[in-house]
């Protein structure tokens, strides 16, 4: 009887063994939720070696995306951003969320010479880069007019809770939303234990680590003006973000040339750029996002020259002819 016992005991220590072996065998597999926000389609995909696990941590980023679509909405009447436009030069209490991404704003246009500019929505009210073809382009005298409103420093900051905008002033947090949404998504993720995570809001890429076999991300980077989603070049990267800007992505054609959504704060008109895209590689998403932009508003050598000064990023520039050139 002893021996029947020390037998079933040994047979419960081996299945354990065995339970607890196999379990540490269990290898992370890749979970997505894909939802429409920010006017985009976003996709997370997070690896994890539980599906219940994933999906709550799923169900969290889709709220968080929920939340900052309506925070940072310049449409809806309850948004900070709504609140600003319509504030007739008033200061506005806004979330610690909006206040950051404002303050950022300004170190933007400061690095830039005042090229990266929010305060451009009076322009943008003027254009229209949804359809194909245009009759007629805005008006001229309306441009100049809404000209007059803009200028980053008429974002004004009282006191650390609130934000003023003065002559009539409004912002579109377009240049840089979804980079900071994709570094705060990243940071709730990380806090959540997730180690290997692939974020894209639209094209804006945020990794969290590497794959779990230790594999790089491949990000493939979009040939301009291609429909049929042919890649032009790819990146390799662990535990960055790829952030892509080009004349290609909203824009329209009138009288044979293309007008497209990269503003010029100085003119109102559809930057005059010799690239077609700018590719931009950093650790901070929010940082690719502004520098990105910033590149197709400088220009090829510009681009380049800026991007030397910033050691921590890299970026990728394709000319008109769709020729590639890697800084550094």
């Amino acid at each position: 009887m002893k021996c029947r016992l020390q037998k079933a005991a040994l047979c419960l220590i081996i299945a354990a063994l065995f339970l607890s072996f196999s379990g540490c065998l269990r290898q992370p597999v890749p979970y997505t939720r894909s939802g429409f926000y920010l006017d985009t389609l976003v996709n997370i995909t997070v690896y994890d070696t539980d599906s219940d696990h994933a999906a709550g941590i799923l169900d969290q980023a889709m709220e968080r995306c929920m939340y900052y679509d309506r925070l940072f909405s310049i449409s809806d009447p309850e948004s900070d951003i709504y609140k600003l436009n319509h504030a007739n030069n008033a200061a506005v209490t806004v979330s610690d969320e909006t206040y950051t991404l404002l303050q950022l704003s300004m170190r933007y246009a400061e690095e830039s010479g005042g090229l990266f500019d929010i305060t451009v929505q009076p322009l943008y009210a003027l254009w229209d880069f949804q359809a194909p073809e245009h009759e007629t382009l805005p008006d001229e005298a309306a441009i100049k007019s809404a000209l007059t409103c803009v200028n980053q420093e008429n974002i004004e900051f009282p006191d650390d809770h609130s934000v003023r905008l003065k002559n009539h002033a409004q912002i579109n947090p377009g240049a840089i939303a979804k980079g900071y949404i994709a570094d705060m998504l990243k940071e709730d993720l990380l806090r959540q234990g997730v180690s290997s995570a692939l974020i894209n809001l639209g094209g804006n890429i945020q990794t969290i680590g590497s794959k779990p076999d230790g594999s790089d991300y491949q990000i493939g980077l979009q040939k301009p003006f291609e429909d049929n989603g042919e890649m032009i070049s790819q990146v390799s990267v662990s535990d960055k973000s790829v952030v892509t800007s080009g004349i290609y992505q909203r824009c329209f054609t009138y009288d044979g040339k293309i007008y497209h959504h990269i503003l010029n704060p100085e003119n109102g008109y559809p930057a005059e750029t010799d690239l077609n895209a700018a590719v931009v590689i950093a650790s901070s998403s929010v940082d690719a996002d502004a520098y990105s932009t910033i590149c197709m508003l400088l220009g090829h050598d510009k681009a380049c020259d800026f991007i030397k000064k910033h050691p921590e990023v890299s970026a990728v520039l394709i000319d008109k002819n769709n020729q590639i050139t890697t800084v550094p």
